[in-house]
């Protein structure tokens, strides 16, 4: 076995020589292993480990520093600590979340350090933002507002249906996180059970979206002009929904 020095890795590397064709490269407990062909010359080694130096060493950051949740002295809540190909150290407070974004091989101390330092900082943003947060659903209203769904949306699809002149292979109402509606191509209807939340017009809008997707399964300017055909006040509801439903969604338990 030998040991390499290659520019860009700041790791011990080990090369050992086998009956191989291809070399291997592994990363294990802080060392970088190369097993090479015998035959393989060292200056072809060195310009493919130096090549692919960057990429190595962001793989052994990652299991150096995957990530975590710091607790952080001044700071009520946990702190996500999410690490990126970044140059930078930066801190957000996202409703009640805290999250911390850094560089690789940033040393978990120097981070620390950041959050120590904008802990006052920090901790007045994420109560003003836990303050101002809506009310949680609990299970029993989010059950409550499925049901409700389930009776109220399947007659406003049916409304529009011979005014848009498709019928859906079926109705199912779901509680989520990231969509209002969707429309699959076997003609399949799915809508959130929090849109109960929002103004009856809001889920028309929703509903005609949907339903001119079985006619036009994309958004060109056929489904739009349908879309104002048969709902002209769509855009106004659209951007409503647009303007709060994060708030809405925040107010879902879990």
């Amino acid at each position: 076995m030998d040991n390499l020095q290659i520019r860009g890795l700041e790791i011990p590397v080990v090369l050992q020589r086998a009956n191989r064709k291809t070399m291997e490269v592994t990363l294990k407990e802080g060392k970088l292993n190369v097993k090479a062909p015998k035959d393989m010359p060292i200056q072809e080694i060195t310009e493919i480990l130096e090549s692919e130096s960057a990429n190595i060493m962001r793989k052994l950051t990652e299991v150096r520093y995957p990530n975590n949740i710091l607790n952080v002295k001044g700071i009520s809540t946990p702190v996500k600590l999410i690490r990126s190909d970044r140059k930078m150290i930066t801190v957000e407070v996202k409703h009640s979340e805290v999250i911390v974004r850094a560089p690789y091989d940033a040393p978990e101390e120097k981070v620390m350090k950041f959050l120590l330092f904008k802990a006052k900082d920090i901790e007045e943003a994420y109560q003003q933002n836990k303050a101002s947060a809506p009310e949680r659903l609990s299970q029993e209203e989010l059950l409550s507002l499925f049901k409700k769904a389930e009776e109220y949306i399947p007659h406003r699809v049916q409304y529009y249906v011979p005014l848009i002149g498709v019928i859906p292979s079926n109705i199912t109402i779901r509680n989520q996180k990231t969509r209002w509606g969707s429309c699959s191509d076997k003609g399949n209807l799915n809508f959130n059970c929090l849109l109960m939340l929002a103004p009856v017009e809001v889920i028309d809008s929703v509903v005609v979206h949907e339903l001119c997707h079985l006619k036009y399964m994309n958004h060109s300017q056929d489904f739009y002009e349908e879309i104002y055909r048969v709902y002209p006040e769509y855009d106004k509801w659209n951007q409503w929904l647009k303007e709060n439903g994060t708030a809405i969604v925040r107010r879902m338990t879990g």
